[in-house]
Parts: C-alpha cells; sequence; structure tokens
C-alpha cells in the first residue's frame, strides 16, 4: 500500500466578530475564537477595504462609492496569540463606510480559516456571476423584486436587512435645508424648507440586526423567479439577500445581495421642534395614516410613536424629558396589508435591569433602555411591563405596581405581589419587556433573580381585610370587642397580634394603646395579652401614632457550613460560612 499523509482540517472563522467606532478614524474590532482543529496557530489577520466616502457641506452631505480598492493588512492587529481576541484599526479616513474581514492563520496555509466579512455595503455577484434587480413601485412600500434561476437547486427565500430609514439620491426631490447646529440641540435655530435635494446622514449600521422574513417571496417553484415585497415603511432604505434553499442545508446557495434600495416618498408631514418635553401630538385630520417615519436634520435623537385613530403621540425616547431643538418631518402612509404582512422589527429587551434597593417587603428595580435604533420604533406606544414569581413556583404574575409604565420610565418599586407586600427574605425571580400596540412586535424579556432583606413577620398583613393574625395563627374579627372601633381584641386570648388586617396593615411600636380589655382579673392579667399593637390604615410615622412604625430587628441566622480539622495534637482549626 502507498504511503499517504491526511488532508488537515481547517480551523473555523471566528464567532462573535463586531465592529465599533472609536473616533473618527479609528474603530474597535473583537470576536471569539472557534475550534482550531488542525491549525498550529500563527497569527490574528484583519484587512480592512474602503468602501465609501463621504463629504459634508453647509446643507448637503455627498457619498460617493470608492472602486477597486484593495485589501489593507491593519498592522496593528497582526496578532500573533490566539488568546488576544481585539485590536483597534488606526489612520482610517473619517466619515466613510469600509468592509473589514478577518481570518485565522496558520503555519500550514492549507488549515487556515476562511475569511469572515463583518459588513460589506456593496452588493457582491450572486452564484454563477448573475445577479437580481429591485425597482420601487408607485406604492410608497412596496417593492418589486426579480432575478434569474443558476442551478438546478429547489426552494428560493429572501430576507430583508435593515439599517434604518436614511436619506439618498432619488427621484424624489425632497429636501430640507438647514441653518446653523449648535452643540446642544436645543439652541439651534428652526430649519428653513429648501429645493428638496436628498442628503445621506450617517447610517446605523447593527450587526446585531436580524433580517426580517419575506414569506410572499419564499417561493416553492423555481421558475418562479419574481415577487412583490409588501408592508415596508415609507422612504426608508433597505437591503435585501435571496439565495436558493436544498432539501439538504449543507447544499444551499451563498446568498445574492442587493444595493440598499430605497421605497419612495409618503405623505410629508411637519412636526416641528418640541424644546421643553419630550412629546408632541400631531392631528393628521381626516387622512388617517397609520406608519410613519422620520427624518432629522442631525445629532440622532430617537423617537417612537404612539397612534389613536386620526392622532399620532411622537415621544422622544434616547433622552427622557429632554426635548428637541431641530424641526422634524414624518413621510407617513395609510398601511392596508395584515398586521402579520407588516415588515416590522421587534422591540428590544433593557440593556441592564437590576435590583438597585432591596428593603424586607419591597424591590426596586431600575433599567436603561436601548433607544429606537436610530429609526422611528415599530413598537407602537411601547410600554414596560414587570411580570415576577417567587423562587420555587411556577406562575408568572403581572406586577400591581410596576405594569404599563411608559417608555420614558427606568425606576419602579415592586411592593406588592399575590394581595400582599413582597415576603421578607424569599428569592424573587423577575422580568422585564418592551410591550407594544403589535403583541409579536414586543421585546424578549430581560430576567434576573433578587432577594429581599430578611425581616419580621408583622411587616405582612392578614391578607384579610377585616381580620387580624393572632400568634397560634387565630383569624380574629377587628371588630370584635373593640373599644374605640376597628380595635377587636379577639387576639387578646391567642397570643396577641402576629399581623395587622388589610384594611389596617400598618402595626405600630407601643404595645400600651390598643385592643385594652376591659376590668380583667389579676390571673386573665398576668395570663393573657390585655393590651397589644395598634394596627393603622397608613404608615404610624405620617401622622405620629402608637409610637411610629412597629421596629423589627432582626437576628443573624447561624452559620453554615462548619468544617473543623486538627492540625495538631493539641489544637483545632474552625471554618465556616
Amino acid at each position: 500500500m502507498e504511503p499517504r499523509t491526511l488532508v488537515p482540517i481547517p480551523t473555523l472563522p471566528p464567532l462573535d466578530f463586531a465592529v465599533s467606532e472609536e473616533d473618527q478614524t479609528s474603530f474597535r474590532l473583537d470576536w471569539t475564537p472557534q475550534v482550531s482543529n488542525d491549525c498550529l496557530f500563527r497569527n490574528w489577520t484583519i484587512e480592512v477595504q474602503l468602501d465609501t466616502h463621504c463629504i459634508s457641506g453647509s446643507g448637503y452631505t455627498t457619498c460617493t462609492p470608492v472602486l477597486n480598492q484593495n485589501w489593507t493588512i491593519v498592522p496593528s492587529c497582526t496578532l500573533t496569540t490566539r488568546t488576544e481576541v481585539n485590536c483597534k484599526a488606526y489612520n482610517l479616513q473619517s466619515y466613510s463606510f469600509y468592509a473589514v474581514r478577518i481570518k485565522e492563520g496558520c503555519s500550514d496555509a492549507t488549515a487556515e480559516s476562511a475569511y469572515l466579512r463583518w459588513f460589506k455595503l456593496r452588493a457582491p455577484t450572486p452564484p454563477l456571476g448573475r445577479r437580481f434587480g429591485l425597482h420601487t413601485r408607485d406604492s410608497a412600500r412596496e417593492l418589486d423584486l426579480a432575478w434569474p434561476k443558476n442551478a438546478s437547486l429547489h426552494t428560493g427565500t429572501s430576507e430583508l436587512g435593515w439599517y434604518g430609514p436614511v436619506l439618498a439620491e432619488n427621484d424624489t426631490n425632497v429636501t430640507f435645508g438647514e441653518t446653523e447646529q449648535c452643540i446642544d440641540v436645543r439652541a439651534q435655530s428652526a430649519w428653513t424648507v429648501q429645493e428638496l435635494v436628498a442628503t445621506i446622514p450617517a447610517r446605523a449600521f447593527d450587526p446585531t440586526n436580524v433580517p426580517i422574513p419575506v414569506p410572499e417571496c419564499s417561493l416553492p417553484e423555481r421558475n418562479a423567479t419574481d415577487c412583490q415585497i409588501v408592508g415596508l415603511h415609507s422612504f426608508t432604505l433597505y437591503d435585501i439577500r435571496i439565495r436558493e434553499q436544498c432539501v439538504h442545508d449543507t447544499a444551499d446557495s451563498p446568498y445574492a445581495l442587493t444595493d440598499a434600495l430605497q421605497t419612495s416618498l409618503g405623505t410629508v408631514v411637519y412636526i416641528g421642534t418640541s424644546p421643553v418635553i419630550n412629546s408632541k401630538t400631531y392631528d393628521f385630520g381626516a387622512t388617517v395614516l397609520n406608519s410613519c417615519q422620520y427624518k432629522t436634520k442631525c445629532c440622532a435623537d430617537e423617537f417612537a410613536a404612539c397612534y389613536h385613530g386620526s392622532k399620532m403621540d411622537l415621544l422622544r425616547t434616547d433622552m427622557v424629558n429632554a426635548g428637541w431643538g431641530q424641526d422634524l418631518y414624518l413621510s407617513c402612509v395609510a398601511e392596508t396589508v395584515p398586521e402579520e404582512q407588516k415588515k416590522r422589527l421587534t422591540a428590544r429587551p433593557p440593556s441592564t435591569f437590576r435590583a438597585a434597593v432591596r428593603l424586607a417587603t419591597s424591590l426596586t428595580m431600575e433599567w436603561l433602555p436601548y433607544g429606537s435604533g436610530g429609526y422611528l420604533s415599530d413598537c407602537y406606544c411601547s410600554v414596560w411591563d414587570i411580570y415576577l414569581r417567587r423562587r420555587g413556583t411556577e406562575e408568572w404574575l403581572l406586577s400591581p405596581d410596576c405594569n404599563t409604565m411608559p417608555f420614558e420610565r427606568s425606576t419602579c418599586t415592586l411592593n406588592y405581589l399575590e394581595e400582599n407586600w413582597l415576603v421578607p427574605n424569599t428569592w424573587y425571580e423577575i422580568r422585564l419587556r418592551q410591550s407594544c400596540t403589535s403583541e409579536r412586535l414586543n421585546s424578549p424579556w430581560k430576567t434576573i433573580e433578587a432577594t429581599t432583606l430578611p425581616g419580621c413577620d408583622f411587616q405582612q398583613h392578614s391578607g384579610k381585610d377585616d381580620f387580624f393574625l393572632c400568634k397560634d395563627g387565630f383569624l380574629a374579627n377587628m371588630f370584635v370587642g373593640d373599644t374605640f372601633g376597628a380595635d377587636g381584641t379577639g387576639c387578646w386570648q391567642h397570643g396577641g397580634r402576629a399581623q395587622c388586617p388589610k384594611k389596617r396593615p400598618w402595626m405600630c411600636e407601643s404595645t400600651g394603646s390598643c385592643a385594652r380589655i376591659k376590668n380583667p382579673t389579676a390571673q386573665e392579667i398576668k395570663k393573657y395579652v390585655i393590651t397589644d399593637h395598634c394596627c393603622n390604615p397608613e404608615s404610624c410615622d405620617i401622622v405620629p401614632f402608637g409610637g411610629g412604625d412597629r421596629k423589627c430587628i432582626v437576628r443573624p441566622n447561624a452559620p453554615v457550613n462548619l468544617i473543623i480539622t486538627s492540625p495538631s495534637t493539641d489544637s483545632l482549626f474552625v471554618d465556616w460560612d
């Protein structure tokens, strides 16, 4: 038998490749290595390619594709240690779009990974060198799509990649002139509407955006090579990709990509400024519009909308109560397709969520939302909802304290669950989401666990409107045997009051003011509770009563995990938690 060598198994391209801007001429790159297989690591190689360069002047921005650019190795990112998984690229042109790619280099070139590309603005050639085309219809929210077929595959699918609305050169001749720009947008002068020449502001590329499926263009017949995409936003830029799918997914074709394409302009609505408050209502009048996109002059302000018949509330979401100093214009349409056919993005969960203040019977939650993503959020009438449950239970319960909260809200105190205050020294699972008019666009949940501090039983009420809970478990009506009204003496032979009624839930400190027994015998005075803590419908500290709120003194728990060893014949070593 002839001897032979094995073909090395290449390493895989890295995961989670992300690029973020550092300043005008540099950006940061991060990634996660995969299994190295037969690769003996040599170095990481990162290359950039200038794709588009923009220039800006008074009232305009022009972006021009840069052709025939070579890939350039980034010296600062040629790393020779495999565990180094981030770097910075310097000396780049400002206000430009770059394609970026990375690969893992090996001592044997045949074991190196394929290149992984983070972003490419221009469309690559589809399989077998053919392109597909797309053009806007008269409708402001429809696109016609057509492509040639290639190899004998079976099923076509297409998706939209969403990067937010962008003004681009087009045939609509809509422009917004400008006057003076200021660092504080509230100090800027109003816009002047001039001859309409569209401009291109900085584009909000987000590698975490998930493409939106297009069911009407997922065609089962291979000879069907055109379709119409419906339910889009007007005057909005879309990237579109298409591929052929096979019975075995390993045979699927690569995606073919279009250049970014924009739907046509809808009805232009002037909103204006709102320098003091962060919301403004617009009345559409007789023409009821229900789908709008906004165009800003500068500053990447972010907004959300809530439609109420002929009216719309516009809310700035990225800065609470900041208002906005720039004139705002919307492109709006009366969208008529069914809700499930609209191409919309789901809302985003909060970026952070934590229990900021923990007490025995309450938890104060804080969160920071993501902005609306640089576009007019598809989560109309956005509100926050918190659900919680005690650890070990199954059912999630909507918090009676923290639900249907406006988007600008970012803190709330959880006091009640299961018709009582939170239980002291108890773990709770708590989750938060952004809820929308359309439930299918609700954000994913952000879930954490938090525990209340240790406390006392009297810090909760009995759960019954008119009954004290006595120390032996007996329920005593607060109107039976009362001296001053709702001050029943029913617990005097049951060890005294353990918890107050739900209607009077606050227990006061003094034991000599309430539940006084009339004419007790000497034996009863010795055996039973003759006077007791008062119960009040509000905090005993608000209007000083009964010595103020009862103080809870909590003993520490006994230590756990006690370990004792004998290091010598005459000593012991003790360790505990």
